[in-house]
Parts: C-alpha cells; structure tokens; sequence
C-alpha cells in the first residue's frame, strides 16, 4: 500500500500519530521505518510489538506483586482486553509504548534493580511526557520505601533530561516520517477545547469508561478497591503513579481526547482488581476472560467499522478526489484541516466563508457531524455506547456540505463566525448585522432565524430592511422577502455571551437567494 493510501485509512481521532514532542516514540518510529518504508506501518508496527511485550512484562510484574502466574495473566487480561486498550493500544499512537515502559520501571523496581528501574522510568518519560510529574511520584515513593534505590534517582531525572532534549533534534532532522507526523497532528490539536466536562462528567470519563460500561466497569473499579487494601508496600510506588497521573489528567488533560489521556493510570487498576480475587488465582484468571470477552463485544462496533472501512473523514476525502470539480474550493472546520488538504483541491478555513461571496467558484465545506442543507453528502460510522464514552464522539460523522451561490454572502458587520452542533450550522449575529448579497439578478431572499432552546431570552423582534417578525426561543423562523442588498438587520433585544463575552441577538441558520 503506497504512503498516501496507507494514510487515508487513518481516523483522525483514534489513528492519529503523535506529535514530534514525544521523542521516544517518535525515534522509536522512525527507527522502525528504516526496516519498514512507510510511516503507518512503522507506527503500527512499534506499537504491535510494544502491546505484545506490555502483555508479557505487566503479566510478570503482577507476577511478582500477586504471587502467582494466574493472577499475573488475569491483570494483563484485564488491563489489555479493557475497551480503552482494545481501541487506543493498537493503533500507531505512544499508548503501547509507554505502557510497556512503566510497567518495565515498576518490574524492575520490585525486583530491585535500581540501573533498569532509572532507565525504564526515563524512556517511559520520553514516550509520553506528560507522565513526568507521575513518574516523580513514583520514584519519590519508591525510594521512600528502598533505600537502596537511590542511586536511581540521578539516573533517572538526567535520562529524562536527555530524553526530552531529543524534541529539537527531531524537528531539525525530520524527514518524510517527521513531516508526516506534524501533518497528520495539527488537526487534532486545533480541536482541544472542543469538549468540557467538569464533575460528576468528568469523574465517569477518566475513571470508569476506560473499563467499557457501567456493567463492566463499577466491577473491575470495586474490585482495585478491594485489592488495594491486600497490597504489599511494594506496589505503593504504582499507586502513587496512577494517583498522581489521574490528579494530574484532571486538572489540565484535554477533555476532547476521551479517556486518552489516563490510560497510563490502568496499570495499576488492573492489578488491584486482580489482587481482589488473589485468594483464588484460577477464579481471577477466569473473571478476567469473562470481562474481556465483554470488553470486546462492547467495543466491537468500533473495531469493526474502523477495519471494515475508512474514518468518515477518508472517505469523504476520498468522494472529493473523485467527484468534486477540479477548480472547487474547499472550506474546512479547524480540526479537520489536514484532511481537506488531503483533498487536492485549493482549500481554505471556514472563516474564509465571505471572501466568496462574489465568486462563481464551486463551495463546499468539510465539517464535523451531519447537515440538514440540501445536498449535502455524509459518511459515518455506527453509533454506538463505547464511540460516545471512550472516544467523545468526535468525527464519527464528517459531511461535504455544498455552498452554491444563492447561498453565500458577506458580512458587512455584526455577524459572527460559523458554529455548528448536530446537524445545524448558523452564524450569531449581533444587534446591528449588516449582509451584502451577491448580485444574481431579481431573486426573493429565504431567510431562517432562531433562538436555540437555551437562550437567556425568549424571543426577540428582528427588523429586516424595516420589516419586523418575532423570533420565538426554540422554534426556527422561515420567512422569504424581496432581494435587496444589502440586508439591514435590527434586532431588539440582546445577550451577553457568558463564554465569551460576545453580544449575541438571533442565529441565522441559512439564507438563500431563490
């Protein structure tokens, strides 16, 4: 499969390498496609052989903790059959690699080798960096505990060090396989506060759906409670791993990024849960297969549609390739950037929307979610319970939404940047909003405004080159009138935006010259 194919498969949330500031992973990466050739497949195929050797070293590090092979096996089943592995691990992400470091870090710290403990502690550092504060917690408590580990502390903050000082090198030295990655990366860090969740949201998103349902979940975390308190001192330096990492996800981790973020921190989940049923190794080892079993089924709809097709956001690049004219112009939402320049059509970003106003070019726009405009042509995948709480439901569904036209216009002030949510689209305007119409010739304007359901004000009369009509909270407004440009746009009442401060009167869903 050529580079450029191999890349269209790509789902832009759940198969997006990471960024050039991981730079183990990344000269993990690149190392791998020197054997390789081609970037996909030598992310991938780091973190194959990564999962592979997390599976073996967490089997033998609950080994070690448990007192017993069964109960090791049932901690690495849990840990990797659990649907946050079963959707993230896979993939050509830093997850597997980083998991299979700090679980090296903590093997060697229970068998007592102070050297493989810096070392492992380090590169686990330079897979995932924001695990440094996590890591420090680690290593303070374990050589609270070990004396004789303290020889690794030194080892371990300047192999760090060393570690992130390879960030630089890496964008001076980068190649295909660098300029790959930072391609692929902007998209999905433009959308980084596309999600908030805060309290009980935000305590369900980072501790319980990386476990899959309320069913499978409330278990296992019942179970790591339990097998918390049967630990020796000598998993306290993983404890306080997992704590510090979860504080320190809820803090500042993005909330756009599902359950990501925390993965690091299911190490320790999975062998607390397994330490619960210690007692009876054969019974762990066998409620460990009948939670993965479950695990699988329940992020099935994932891992089918993700193998059985490309990501909504290919194949509607693909559909672009094929079908769009040659000389179309294609808007972009910001997360969706570097696919739309996978369009090989002259593209721009949907702020860019006026400048086309008296333009004959053909418009569309690449946007996340569906669309209610005529026309508009929308790929997906499957919803499904695991996609909304593992993945926050990003870009499960991408839509080409054409532009022609009747329906643009210019902003001659008091109109807002697009937004969209659902299947809707609109643009608030302000008190004053002033529209230039592009000239089609004698045409009656079709106008749709609204008042979303969670507006501050139920309605609000709008005047329209000195036409009123009463927009009411909850239900859009259709209405035609004469063309003339340009449109003078008077409205009543208005709100302050507690967001962002912006005053905000009535939302214009779509306006068309018929």
């Amino acid at each position: 499969m050529r580079f450029g194919q191999a890349l269209l498969t790509f789902d832009p949330v759940q198969q997006q390498p990471e960024p050039p500031g991981y730079p183990l992973h990344v000269a993990l990466g690149r190392l791998f496609n020197f054997f390789v050739h081609d970037p996909f497949f030598a992310l991938l195929a780091l973190s194959i052989v990564a999962s592979v050797a997390g599976v073996i070293i967490v089997s033998l590090l609950a080994t070690e903790l448990l007192g017993d092979l069964w109960s090791g096996a049932a901690a690495a089943l849990v840990l990797y059959l659990s649907p946050a592995m079963l959707v993230f691990g896979p993939l050509p992400n830093a997850e597997a690699t980083a998991m299979a470091l700090i679980a090296g870090a903590m093997l060697a710290f229970v068998r007592g080798d102070a050297i493989w403990f810096a070392i492992f502690a380090a590169a686990a550092i330079g897979a995932r960096p924001e695990i440094a504060l996590a890591i420090l917690a680690m290593v303070c408590v374990a050589l609270a505990i070990s004396p004789g580990m303290r020889r690794a502390s030194a080892a371990v903050i300047g192999g760090a060090t060393l570690l992130l000082c390879f960030i630089p090198l890496i964008e001076a030295i980068r190649g295909r396989f660098g300029d790959y990655v930072i391609t692929n990366y902007a998209a999905l860090r433009t959308a980084s506060a596309a999600v908030g969740l805060h309290g009980r949201e935000l305590v369900l998103r980072f501790i319980a759906h990386p476990w899959g349902s309320k069913w499978l979940s409330f278990p296992i975390l019942i179970a790591a409670v339990v097998g918390l308190g049967m630990m020796k001192k000598r998993a306290l330096p993983l404890a306080a791993f997992a704590i510090s990492h979860l504080l320190f996800c809820f803090a500042v981790a993005d909330r756009g990024d599902g359950v990501q973020p925390v993965i690091p921190s299911m190490i320790a989940v999975a062998i607390f849960a397994a330490a619960a049923l210690s007692r009876w190794p054969r019974a762990a080892f066998a409620a460990a297969l009948v939670y993965g079993a479950a695990a699988f089924l329940y992020a099935w709809p994932i891992l089918y549609d993700r193998h059985r097709m490309p990501s909504p956001a290919a194949a509607a690049m693909r559909y672009a390739r094929r079908y769009l004219p040659a000389d179309a112009v294609l808007m972009y939402e910001p997360p969706l950037e570097a696919w739309a320049r996978f369009s090989r059509i002259d593209v721009a970003p949907i702020r860019d929307f006026d400048r086309y106003a008296d333009q004959k070019t053909p418009l569309f726009l690449l946007a996340d979610g569906g669309s209610s405009t005529p026309h508009a042509r929308t790929f997906f995948w499957r919803d499904s319970d695991a996609y909304g709480k593992v993945t926050t439901n990003r870009y499960r569904v991408v839509t080409l939404i054409p532009f022609p036209p009747a329906a643009r216009y210019r902003s001659l002030g008091g109109v807002y940047q697009f937004e969209r949510s659902g299947d809707e689209e609109w643009r608030w305007l302000g008190s004053d909003a002033l529209i230039a119409l592009p000239p089609l010739g004698p045409r009656v304007v079709h106008l749709v405004l609204a008042l979303p359901a969670d507006a501050p004000i139920d309605r609000n009369t709008v005047s329209i080159n000195g036409v009123p009509v009463t927009v009411t909270r909850g239900r859009p407004l259709s209405f035609s009138f004469p063309a003339r440009s340009p449109l003078r746009i008077h409205s009543a009442r208005s709100f302050t935006s507690p967001r962002d401060r912006r005053t905000l009167a009535v939302q214009l869903l779509s306006l068309e010259q018929r």
